[in-house]
């Protein structure tokens, strides 16, 4: 790697001519006569020659060496725009272009740099949530716009030092209350660190609970009526329009099978929207499980007189704890489920029981697999024409209970999906 020349050739080869012409001088007047007047003379041409040229170089180089102290110069003050232009000596060149690359490099870099705190700033100044940034005196260095649009009226007149502390004081399982126009708001309060110009800063993060749980309420409400409507129009429709059509036959002649096929249709409807009524009702009001010891080849035993067709393979104990009740309502949803996405009445549906630490149920179907594995555990999500959208979610819900999990996933080496019922002390 070239460096900065401290050694010139160029100048070693110069004083070496002038040492040679000097010799030669002195020979030539030592071998010769000469007046002292021509010696004077050819000592004051020597000299002067020896002065033009020592200067002429000494112009070059300089010129040279303040191209390079100007990149060098330009950079400390941080100007990366500056370029050197190719110069004489090759050695020196060689600098010039490293110091031309560097800037490159430092241009580069400093570019990113600024897009990337741009792209960092819009990104804290979209944020549904109060970020604030203080330095280790507590005075506020940044806020973005949710921050002053929001808690700035709450701490303006006690100041943001004094404000800060008082909610760090106040706070209680990372969350604070906060009275905004009059009202209780809860905020989720994080707090971490962050180097600013080599200097450390605390960064506070206020993320309003009570606002994401309202949207969060008032969306599953809204999901709620549009099933709780969609269902019941389902039914009274047809009972209105075979009611009416039997209303008009009351005064003419009708035949007994007509009506007989339409009082069975209201009935089937109405049947229908109560058990949709009762299935809703169990979700809401299900019960902390009972837990007691439960022979698993009994239930097994249960489980194959409701559905004969039903492959079952146990592992581990023969006994667990749960609530038996419970976690059969749940086995038979899911196993109802692997039945209706069976592709045609060939297809098997296992189920495999492990009890070696907890108990845990794979019901496994050869159908289609989940199309959305994110929304299928979601209320009142189907994708059946004549689902409800109860069914996943009372099994997981009868899992939670019994602080377990319900998994779902797609079969990767062949068609069907998993469902997995873990219940407490299961893998």
């Amino acid at each position: 790697m070239s460096k900065f020349p401290l050694y010139n050739p160029t100048t070693a080869t110069l004083w070496q001519v002038t040492l040679l012409m000097q010799a030669g001088i002195t020979c030539l007047l030592y071998f010769h006569d000469y007046p002292q007047q021509v010696v004077i003379l050819i000592w004051l041409l020597y000299v002067s020659l020896i002065c033009g040229i020592a200067l002429k170089m000494t112009h070059r180089d300089k010129k040279q060496l303040n191209i390079v102290n100007t990149l060098i110069h330009a950079m400390v003050e941080r100007d990366f725009t500056l370029r050197g232009v190719e110069v004489a000596d090759t050695r020196l060149n060689d600098t010039v272009e490293m110091l031309n690359e560097l800037a490159d490099r430092l241009e580069n870099d400093r570019r990113q740099t600024i897009e990337h705190q741009q792209l960092t700033s819009q990104l804290i100044e979209q944020l549904d949530a109060a970020v604030f940034v203080v330095n280790s005196d507590r005075q506020l260095i940044l806020s973005n716009s949710y921050a002053r649009r929001t808690l700035e009226p709450v701490y303006r007149d006690l100041g943001f030092a004094d404000w800060i502390e008082v909610m760090q004081t106040n706070l209680s399982a990372s969350t604070v209350t906060i009275d905004i126009d009059g009202n209780n708001h809860t905020f989720l309060l994080e707090a971490d660190t962050c180097l600013l110009n080599g200097v450390r800063h605390d960064i506070y993060l206020f993320k309003q609970v009570d606002n994401v749980l309202y949207q969060q309420e008032k969306q599953a409400l809204q999901r709620f009526v549009r099933v709780i409507s969609h269902e019941i129009n389902n039914t009274i429709a047809p009972v209105g329009t075979i009611a009416r059509s039997l209303s008009k036959r009351l005064d003419k002649p009708f035949s007994r099978e007509n009506f007989a096929s339409g009082l069975q249709l209201i009935n089937e409807r109405s049947q229908y929207l109560t058990d949709f009524i009762r299935a809703y009702s169990a979700l809401a009001k299900l019960p902390a499980p009972s837990i007691e010891t439960v022979d698993l080849q009994l239930f097994m035993e249960d489980l194959r007189t409701i559905y004969p067709s039903l492959v079952i393979t146990s592992e581990g104990r023969h006994t667990a704890h749960f609530d038996r009740g419970q976690v059969k309502q749940a086995l038979c949803h899911l196993i109802n489920n692997a039945y209706e996405a069976a592709s045609d009445e060939t297809s098997v549906v296992r189920l495999e029981v492990e009890t070696t630490n907890g108990a845990c149920f794979n019901v496994i179907d050869q159908g289609p697999g989940f199309s959305n594995l994110e929304e299928a555990c979601t209320p009142f999500y189907t994708t059946k024409s004549s689902g409800n959208g109860i069914g996943l979610m009372l099994a997981r819900s009868i899992a939670e209970n019994h602080t377990g999990r319900l998994e779902l996933r797609n079969n990767d080496d062949q068609r069907g999906a998993n469902v997995r019922l873990c219940l407490h002390g299961s893998p």
